[in-house]
């Protein structure tokens, strides 16, 4: 049962009823005897990116616009400008979404973001890919790829700034609980130049800065998030045959650090400065298309006024504590080179590419010292952090390569059957063990129509695909990685040891380890669908999509198993309806196992594979005046949470966590994960008045985050107090209850004057226009307050800006 505060069925409808008001359309067909483009996915283009309220921001548009994608912060209004949004699609975790620049992964070697904070004006259109990934894409979540604005044919140059202050921001129009993040002020300021440099060399390039101000739930103002960046796109045309691009940005950001409550640093914040370049060569002959890339990335991260003599965490709102206490010090370099290569015979059009590269990571020393760990208010844990003085240098290298035939059978008749190689191994410096994986992925689709006239096609594949290697799996058996001596944090101060932890080595090879025969997790997906051409401008698709993921991975410590542990039970007091009252299981380690912990990493049991079912509903018309796109999904997963909580971080099947090394995490941790929203609608058009006057309108109904409710032990009901320190539990199965759904109205309206060559565009843009405030997070523990809002979405904010083009 799922425990919502919106019947199931009535979204369902409402949904249903709101997608067939609306002209369909799904992605652009794929063109004769040409490799297959992803089954299910959407494209911004152009116009939707320049009309569309974005703040300035990639991250903000993808969470708005994009059924399929959630994202685990509100970006509307400028909000956490300079943060990298951890976004997921369908049963993926968040570190497993990939960022692509043309051919280029420009994704960090730790997973889930890219190699800069994106910005909008810089792209000429981004395309979304979450279901049946075409060849040479091994993404098992979703694919973003951004294409650079190419050169115009004669010299454009394009002034943007917008800005808002507090008198701009409401007033939240729900008093149950304070707004997750309130924005206090907004600048943006942008200068795009785009024109021929000489006949046969053009050039685009963007300098653009954004800053913003914003306060916590607590009312606290964090500190600034900023985004300095200068973007270039080079072409080079020698002659009609040959072309070579070369693109590159140098981007600094900064961000609110997201442990600045717990180091009770309000002030501090992550500063990170970016460097990216790329170059391609292709040459388009009669008989072959082929072309040569390669490309070099670097991150250099760094924290500021983040220190704290004790940091205290508050284990259910901050999260575990080892995700805490990284010192923000790291510098991340990637390298990558390939070639891909294209031809037609006949009925067949053949691809085939190959790709190369290499990451690598120095990590500095993460936090020494005490970190006071409670549980609801109540004292838990006190985690003792060493020195090891070193830094952590992790690195890893890939190979991959794809054939691909694209077959024709006549009219709307396509076949495609292609396969790839995925191989990778990494390891941390001294580390005992690293990681070394090589895979054959294979891939099928089909599209067919009854006839050359029918304007309905159907489609069906099949594509298995893997897990990148991330650089926090590599920290297990690091021996420059973090450990720390976790004791109970008593009344009296630091109580008696009860665990170590890692993922570091302390020394000890033989403490943390991988598994040498660590299997990677694998994807096996299945689409069927329906594509529908209305008209040449009116296109749509119901896609249903099936995947299954095994060969998951967890830490678990061999040091410490099940008969470490005795078991009691704590009532969970439901209504008869509901059940009753349940027992839930406590773990209660035995003090002569104290310290005794090991750690490996190693595969879950088969039990524990993940799986998602969905439907995928996508729409797109693009009329002489309106430029419209919808986007729908009805979805479940089932899969095992790698901790306990709510967060991104928590319910999620990626990177190691207390699956397994906890026995208080291991039962209800089955359930619906952190992505899985089970029912979505986006909408998002621009309408162009006469006289110069444009409406773009982004409405978005996103069912709400999963979560479980968790009962504190030792409890007002139950005063047992486990031998390793306060506790808590799942109450019932992970995210089988929702926090209340999310709807968001953000629009802009813009007025264009001409002087001749010159054009100036005033525009006002509204984020949450009618100001609804439900709730986006609530009480999770078992007792009287259970429910009660503890925070709201994000109140209206109002930009004014100033566009001008000559």
């Amino acid at each position: 049962m799922i425990r919502t505060r919106r019947p199931g069925a009535l979204r369902l409808a409402l949904l249903i009823g709101l997608i067939a008001s609306v002209p369909a359309r799904a992605q652009t067909p794929t063109a004769p005897n040409q490799p297959d483009t992803a089954a299910i996915g959407s494209s911004l283009s152009p116009a939707l990116l320049r009309d569309l309220p974005a703040s300035s921001n990639l991250f903000q548009l993808l969470e708005t616009t994009e059924g399929e994608v959630t994202s685990d912060r509100f970006y509307g209004g400028g909000l956490n400008t300079g943060r990298p949004a951890r976004d997921g699609a369908f049963l993926s975790s968040w570190a497993q979404t990939q960022y692509f620049v043309g051919d280029v992964n420009i994704t960090m070697p730790n997973g889930g973001t890219p190699f800069l904070f994106p910005t909008v004006s810089f792209w000429d259109r981004v395309d979304v890919a979450t279901g049946l990934l075409p060849a040479g894409v091994n993404a098992s979540g979703f694919a973003i790829s951004l294409e650079p604005a190419r050169p115009a044919a004669k010299w454009t140059s394009i002034i943007d700034a917008s800005g808002a202050g507090t008198s701009f921001v409401a007033r939240p129009s729900s008093t149950a609980a304070q707004p997750i993040e309130t924005l206090r002020q907004w600048s943006h300021g942008g200068l795009l130049v785009s024109g021929p440099v000489s006949p046969r060399v053009g050039l685009v390039a963007d300098v653009e800065w954004a800053g913003a101000s914003q306060v916590n739930r607590t009312g606290v103002t964090e500190a600034d998030g900023q985004a300095a960046s200068v973007f270039a796109h080079l072409v080079y045309t020698p002659d009609p045959l040959n072309q070579l691009h070369a693109v590159g940005w140098v981007q600094r950001t900064q961000a609110p650090f997201a442990g600045a409550s717990a180091f009770r640093s309000p002030s501090a914040a992550d500063q990170t400065t970016f460097t990216h370049v790329q170059s391609s060569w292709e040459r388009r002959a009669a008989a072959m298309t082929w072309r040569f890339f390669g490309a070099y990335s670097q991150a250099v991260a760094s924290r500021a006024d983040a220190a704290s003599a004790t940091p205290v965490v508050e284990r259910l709102l901050d999260g575990p504590v080892p995700l805490l206490i990284d010192s923000g010090d790291r510098t991340d370099r990637q390298w990558s080179i390939g070639a891909r290569a294209a031809t037609t015979r006949r009925a067949h059009a053949f691809l085939a590419g190959v790709d190369a590269g290499r990451s690598s990571a120095r990590i500095g020393p993460g936090f020494v010292g005490a970190v006071a760990e409670q549980i609801d208010g109540r004292r838990a844990r006190m985690w003792q952090y060493a020195n090891n003085g070193t830094d952590s240098h992790r690195h890893a290298t890939s190979v991959a390569a794809f054939v691909a035939d694209h077959m024709t059978f006549g009219p709307g008749r396509t076949f495609e059957a292609a396969i790839s190689y995925d191989g990778v191994q990494g390891e941390a410096d001294r580390a005992t063990t690293g990681i070394s994986w090589n895979n054959v992925l294979p891939r099928v689709s089909l599209r067919w129509k009854r006839s050359e006239s029918s304007f309905v096609t159907y489609v069906a594949g099949y594509r298995r695909s893997v897990d990148r290697l991330t650089f926090d799996t590599l920290a297990v058996g690091d021996p420059s990685a973090p450990t720390a001596n976790v004791s109970r944090w008593t009344a009296l101060g630091i109580g008696p040891l009860v665990q170590r932890v890692g993922p570091g080595t302390g020394g000890d090879p033989t403490f943390s380890a991988i598994d040498p025969s660590l299997s990677r997790p694998t994807t096996d997906e299945v689409i069927a669908g329906i594509d529908v051409q209305l008209t040449p401008a009116i296109r749509g698709r119901i896609t249903g999509v099936a995947k299954h993921v095994r060969h998951l991975f967890n830490l678990v410590d061999t040091g410490a198993p099940a008969s470490s542990y005795t078991v009691f039970n704590v009532i969970d007091g439901r209504p008869q309806a509901d059940g009753g009252d349940v027992p839930l299981p406590v773990y209660n380690r035995l003090p002569s196992t104290f310290g005794a912990d090991r750690y490996l990493l190693t595969n879950n049991a088969a039990e524990d594979d993940a799986w998602f079912q969905g439907l995928v509903l996508n729409a797109e018309a693009s009329l002489n005046r309106l430029t419209l796109m919808a986007n729908a999904t009805a979805s479940q997963t089932d899969g095992p949470a790698t901790n306990r909580g709510f967060h991104a971080e928590e319910n999620d099947l990626g990177g190691p966590g207390e699956l397994f090394t906890d026995p208080n995490a291991t039962p209800s941790a089955r359930g619906r994960l952190f992505f899985d929203r089970a029912f979505t609608l986006k909408l998002s058009g621009v309408f162009r008045f006469p006289h110069d006057v444009t409406l773009g309108a982004i409405a978005r109904y996103q069912d709400g985050q999963p979560f479980s409710r968790v009962t504190v032990v030792p409890g007002s009901t139950d005063p047992r107090d486990p031998n390793q320190g306060t506790q808590f539990v799942r109450a019932y199965p992970a995210g089988d209850a929702r926090f209340m759904y999310t709807g968001t109205l953000d629009v802009r309206l813009q007025k264009r004057v001409n002087f001749g060559t010159t054009a100036f565009d005033v525009y006002v843009d509204g984020y949450n226009l009618i100001n609804m405030g439900n709730e986006v997070e609530e009480r999770v523990v078992t007792g009287p307050g259970f429910r009660n809002i503890t925070a709201i979405q994000p109140p209206l904010a109002v930009h004014v800006g100033l566009r001008l083009r000559f």
